[in-house]
């Protein structure tokens, strides 16, 4: 279990993951838990110049995230982000970040974090899980 700054603390059980909000004794107790599971198979699969992927949750779903797994063989274009906040974690493999025109070498395990506002482009030989908070 973690508890960050916020006062929010987290745990994963047998798989599925538990939030739920810690509250002083002056509050009332309010516990929200949210269970989601999706194998491979239900995700909607695409094909890009450069890259491809799988989305295992859609912004179109209305949750106030997505999540996908993209495979980057190439290059994805310039993008500016407006409403969200982009997450990518390198699974596997090596490329490069730019943002804002500052580019940044990333490889397995390095997570890269893209806040509303910024421009980014990411390009190389490498498999990312892309998480997105909607505002």
């Amino acid at each position: 279990i973690y508890i960050n700054p916020q006062g929010r603390q987290t745990a994963r059980l047998g798989g599925l993951f538990l939030y739920k909000k810690v509250l002083t004794q002056s509050q009332t107790a309010i516990v929200s838990v949210i269970i989601f599971f999706m194998r491979k198979i239900e995700t909607n699969h695409f094909e890009q110049e450069g890259f491809s992927g799988d989305v295992y949750v859609s912004e179109k779903e209305k949750r106030g995230f997505d999540a996908l797994r993209i495979s980057v063989h190439g290059k994805h274009p310039p993008k500016e982000v407006t409403e969200s906040i982009r997450v990518y974690l390198v699974i596997s493999g090596t490329g490069t970040f730019t943002l804002n025109g500052n580019t940044t070498d990333v490889e397995k395990d390095d997570l890269y974090v893209v806040e509303p506002g910024n421009s980014y482009e990411y390009e190389g030989n490498m498999e990312l899980f892309e998480f997105n908070v909607i505002h």
